[in-house]
């Protein structure tokens, strides 16, 4: 078997032996190989050049070219015609320039000084190469949890028929992700891999959750009323978070509470007190 100059991932040999009037005949020898788009197919006869007669390279049945000891190298009109390169060191001949409907069975049928030769078989498969891989990202911030859900895609451009693998923060296979992220996790990268059966290209991306509307300043506003008949005051306490919505209060100290507002009676007896808000 030979490495045929590109991308090969499935590779396969099989040998059928038969047994006709005592004679062992080599039926064939199968490979299945992935080319890329505009890449090439190495049709070389890997026997010495002095012990082939003839040859014949055939795709889905047809002849497309041949060799002949005497004749050397000639071609037939095909799909093929003007992409065909001879090999000047070994008989062979070169496919260039593969597009999609290149795809197909080739044979190189070689017959020996000495009889034939087993018929190499190429189960041919071609596909377009991965151009480059996107990463798209969605984010949503929640406030119940103080979160994010985090949404990501990876989308390979200019083929199909691809595989994905993540890795990094998160791994995982297929294009679509989903995990929740804290801010306390600070800045992470997901590393996001395609492939299919010709090429293979990667991409990253680094993700941070922060709150969207962090609260800024806290505020509190007090108001006292002396009540004679009392000796006390009625205190009225207003906590204010600036730059944020949604916000829960919780208040600690002299006086708990759960609300923004606060409400509570002081007698001058008690002297100075605290409050303290938490948000």
């Amino acid at each position: 078997m030979q490495d045929f100059n590109g991308y090969c991932v499935s590779f396969s040999a099989v040998l059928l032996f038969g047994v006709l009037q005592g004679v062992c005949v080599v039926l064939a020898d199968t490979n299945t190989v992935y080319r890329a788009t505009g890449s090439s197919l190495d049709l070389t006869v890997e026997y010495p050049n002095e012990s082939v007669k003839n040859v014949k390279w055939v795709f889905n049945g047809n002849v497309i070219y041949e060799y002949s000891k005497s004749k050397a190298y000639s071609h037939r009109v095909s799909q093929f015609t003007g992409r065909l390169k001879e090999d000047s060191d070994k008989v062979g001949v070169t496919v260039q320039d593969l597009q999609p409907q290149d795809a197909g069975k080739f044979k190189v049928v070689v017959d020996g000084i000495k009889g034939q030769y087993p018929t190499e078989i190429f189960t041919v498969y071609i596909q377009n190469p991965i151009i480059s891989v996107q990463i798209e990202k969605n984010q949503t911030w929640k406030m119940s949890t103080n979160s994010c859900d985090v949404d990501v895609k990876c989308a390979a451009l200019g083929s199909e028929s691809v595989s994905y693998l993540w890795s990094g923060y998160k791994t995982a296979s297929g294009a679509r992700l989903q995990f929740t992220l804290s801010p306390a996790g600070g800045a992470v990268t997901l590393n996001c891999t395609a492939n299919n059966s010709v090429s293979s290209s990667s991409a990253s991306e680094t993700l941070r959750c922060e709150n969207p509307n962090p609260i800024r300043a806290v505020q509190i506003e007090k108001t006292q009323r002396w009540l004679l008949p009392t000796n006390s005051c009625d205190v009225d306490v207003t906590c204010a978070a600036l730059g944020a919505e949604n916000v829960s209060y919780q208040w600690s100290g002299y006086r708990l509470g759960s609300e923004a507002h606060l409400q509570f009676r002081l007698s001058p007896t008690e002297g100075a007190v605290d409050l303290l808000q938490r948000h």
